[in-house]
């Protein structure tokens, strides 16, 4: 069996708060990583007939090892917390342990095959909520500043400029300002609680603190301040 880890990026963001995108809804990529991994889908069913297919799909994927979060995590334990995307943006998150097991769920489970599946907390949190977690895990108050959306997507045209000259894959790009415009990138998962019976183990806030403490240990982030650290219970091996 071939299980297709693609992305909610594929389906694209929802169209209100109250409306969670579902896998039968028209995919609608705002940008191209979206849009390759829509393709992807649609070639892996192309040879369903071949080989049993079963698409994943994860929301925001965050943990221990993960760098795409990291860069969040650097600011809402800084000083100056900078958000480069809106602070109430509403994501659909999923820590990584939990989305491993949906992963085995959906490459053992018969009922699965030829389905798709989104697979994310229940509740959507926002960045303000993730950043404030954080923070209180480092025992930090930084000062929290919204970088202006014009200037983001000033800034990523000039390194995507940038970009074709050196070769190179910038932190900014198009791509990425096209994922901050949305208000809400959320999705439903009831598909996968319903047919794979699979369920998040992984509370937000101690998965949460979790990541921040490996992030450290691994040296990825400095510790918490002395007094949060003594306060902090010892942390599992990742």
């Amino acid at each position: 069996r071939c299980v297709l880890v693609s992305s909610q990026a594929a389906a694209g963001p929802a169209a209100a708060a109250d409306a969670p995108v579902r896998e039968d809804d028209a995919p609608r990529p705002v940008e191209a990583y979206g849009e390759s991994k829509l393709e992807a889908e649609r070639e892996a069913m192309r040879q369903a007939g071949r080989v049993p297919i079963v698409i994943v799909r994860p929301g925001a994927v965050y943990g221990p090892r993960d760098r795409d979060f990291l860069r969040a995590f650097k600011q809402a334990a800084s000083r100056i917390a900078l958000y480069a995307s809106p602070r109430e943006q509403a994501i659909s998150i999923v820590h990584v342990s939990d989305l491993v097991d949906g992963l085995i769920r959906s490459a053992e489970l018969p009922g699965a095959v030829g389905r798709t599946y989104f697979l994310a907390n229940e509740t959507p949190v926002t960045w303000s909520t993730i950043y404030r977690t954080v923070a209180e895990a480092t025992g930090r108050m930084p000062v929290e500043l919204d970088v202006p959306r014009g200037l983001i997507h000033a800034a990523a045209w000039a390194c995507d400029a940038a970009g074709i000259v050196t070769g190179m894959t910038t932190l900014i790009n198009r791509n990425k300002a096209a994922m901050i415009g949305p208000r809400w990138w959320i999705c439903d998962s009831a598909r996968a609680r319903k047919e794979l019976g699979w369920v998040p183990q992984v509370p937000l806030q101690s998965g949460l603190c979790d990541t921040y403490h490996w992030y450290t240990r691994a040296a990825w982030m400095r510790g918490p301040k002395p007094s949060v650290a003594a306060r902090s219970p010892e942390e599992p091996e990742a």
